[in-house]
């Protein structure tokens, strides 16, 4: 069925709501720029803090059509306000079952059109929309004891978690640290889009995992 998942509830298994239309709104770049005074062009400063260009939230907005007479109809609106109003959810959108976006829910006014009871489900998102399984890579230390591994990674940024069971030397770009059993992320480890290549260094034997989330534009 074509219908939303917000939180637990889907928008038709759950209440019967026909989805007549949606669209999803494309996150804004973040851009600085600053004019030269008495000069040509101007002076680009988006990327100038961090490196990277930033962007701004998105917005998903849904309108829903509710089956039945008015006051059972009138009824449901509330119940669903009560449920998902005001609250920031996963929220998953036909035809794009891989991945699912973080909003903040605001449900407008039920209204009648042409005798046909709908309401508009407006959320503000989040720039990126996460995949839905965290990606993880299971690792076993063999001889001569190092071993260098690349992680792909999609567009956001993300800092990996890496679970090891004995004490293991970990080197990623000119980083290096060697870490206890057990999990850990490290702050300068942050996997960029593309190929991330990480050397491990312990004793036969042990066992790495490396999982992170992946982000989408």
């Amino acid at each position: 069925m074509y219908q939303f998942k917000i939180g637990d509830y889907f928008t038709w298994d759950t209440w019967q709501l026909s989805l007549s239309s949606y669209s999803i709104g494309e996150p804004i770049q973040k851009t600085n720029y600053v004019e030269i005074p008495y000069g040509n062009g101007s002076i680009d400063l988006s990327e100038a803090i961090t490196g990277k260009l930033q962007y701004g939230d998105r917005v998903i907005e849904a309108t829903f059509d509710i089956i039945g007479n008015r006051s059972a109809n009138q009824t449901k609106h509330q119940l669903i306000k009560s449920l998902i109003q005001g609250k920031k959810l996963n929220i998953k959108v036909p035809e794009d079952d891989s991945y699912y976006y973080v909003g903040r829910i605001a449900i407008q006014s039920l209204e009648n059109q042409n005798n046909v009871n709908r309401f508009v489900l407006n959320a503000l998102c989040e720039p990126y929309k996460y995949k839905n399984d965290v990606t993880s890579h299971d690792l076993t230390m063999g001889l001569p004891g190092t071993l260098t591994e690349t992680f792909v990674n999609d567009v956001m940024d993300t800092l990996p978690t890496f679970t090891v069971n004995a004490e293991t030397q970990i080197v990623f770009g000119t980083y290096s640290v060697t870490v206890s059993a057990g999990s850990h992320q490290l702050s300068s480890f942050i996997f960029e889009q593309g190929d991330n290549e990480v050397a491990f260094t312990a004793s036969n034997g042990t066992t790495i995992n490396v999982s992170y989330q992946e982000g989408a534009l």
